[in-house]
């Protein structure tokens, strides 16, 4: 039923929007602003809306040279791979890899955001320099970029799940889940890891459930495509402890993070 609606809304709202192309033919970035419109309409007007998503206190506040690093796995499928170049579609890495995250930019203005630098500190893809996030105040990600090795300017790449092949590094869950929406409740039990990313913790005498859920919230939302994103985060760390999305799982080296 709420499929429905929300195509009979976009409809109304591409409509509405350009009225002297309604009975054109819309190009898919078109039909996907008008779905998300709609998607944020039919939210608004539901009678439930109040009682099922919370109010997400647990994004933090962020500064610049705030950092953290994520130990990631990805997922084991040959489609979140670029199709393109054979050697693509073997992992690259068997075991967990782990990326740098620092924010380099804090804006604070009618239009506030956070701009936040991620690397590798694995050999991921030799041709990746960095990835750099914008993230509003309640951490949707808002812009998202890549600087390659050789190219002097940045190459812009979709925000939201529509994956690009520029890079392997697209295939990975390094992205910030999308939370404004997300359903919220208490967790009364850590999820279970993937062996790889359990035994890099250990490694590095980390642990998942080190500081406890006492403070910690469990979000559960799905992709542009509804495909479901879950996180455990913590109130006062800086990324979630826990993200579990398409691309793969990844983890907060909690003892790596400096603020």
């Amino acid at each position: 039923m709420r499929n429905w609606k929300l195509f009979v809304l976009a409809i109304g709202l591409t409509e509405i929007i350009s009225p002297i192309r309604a009975h054109a033919a819309y190009s898919p970035e078109e039909y996907r602003e008008a779905l998300k419109i709609a998607d944020q309409e039919v939210q608004r007007r539901s009678p439930l809306r109040t009682h099922s998503w919370g109010t997400h206190q647990t994004i933090p506040t962020y500064r610049v040279g705030d950092r953290w690093s994520v130990a990631v796995i990805r997922s084991d499928s040959s489609a979140m791979r670029m199709t393109d170049d054979l050697s693509q579609l073997r992992a690259r890495a068997s075991g967990a890899m782990i990326f740098n995250y620092e924010v380099t930019q804090v804006i604070e203005s009618w239009k506030s955001y956070v701009v936040i630098r991620v690397t590798q500190r694995d050999a991921v893809d030799d041709s990746f320099e960095s990835l750099e996030l914008r993230i509003s105040p309640k951490g949707k990600q808002l812009e998202k970029s890549y600087r390659l090795k050789g190219n002097k300017k940045s190459v812009s790449v979709s925000p939201d799940s529509v994956r690009s092949p520029l890079t392997s590094i697209e295939s990975l869950p390094l992205d910030f889940p999308n939370l404004t929406q997300a359903r919220v409740s208490v967790p009364h039990r850590l999820p279970q890891l993937p062996l790889a990313l359990s035994s890099t913790l250990s490694a590095r005498g980390d642990e998942l459930g080190a500081r406890g859920l006492g403070n910690a919230q469990w979000f559960e939302s799905e992709d542009f495509f509804g495909r479901p994103v879950q996180a455990l985060w913590r109130r006062g760390e800086l990324f979630p402890a826990y993200l579990k999305t398409p691309q793969g799982v990844a983890v907060l080296l909690s003892k790596e993070s400096s603020r």
